[in-house]
This record gives C-alpha cells, structure tokens and sequence, in this order.
C-alpha cells in the first residue's frame, strides 16, 4: 500500500505484512528497530458504516 519511493522518504526499510482486519484488509510496517523507528499501521474500512461508524 505503500511505494517503494514513500518507504524511502519515511526512511523504512521495513516491508509490509497485510493483514485482515474487524473493519477491511490493513497493512502493518514495524521499522521500530530500524532507522525510522516507527510503526505504521494502514487500515481501508470497507466493511460496516464507515467512516461514519
């Protein structure tokens, strides 16, 4: 979900694990040990209200 070039300037070298999530599909990025020191979580809600529930 993310480009290699948006990886690049967040500075992560970690790759995404999809995942399913309560709400649609998701995807995780953990680079927490890594350069960026961060942990991004993207979810598509596409199951329920929404945005709205």
């Amino acid at each position: 979900m993310l480009g290699v070039a948006q990886l690049q300037a967040l500075n992560i070298s970690a790759t995404g694990k999809p995942r399913s999530a309560s709400t649609g599909p998701a995807c995780d990025w953990s680079d927490d040990n890594g350069p960026s020191k961060m942990f991004l979580t993207l979810t598509l809600v596409t199951k329920g209200d929404g945005m709205a529930g």
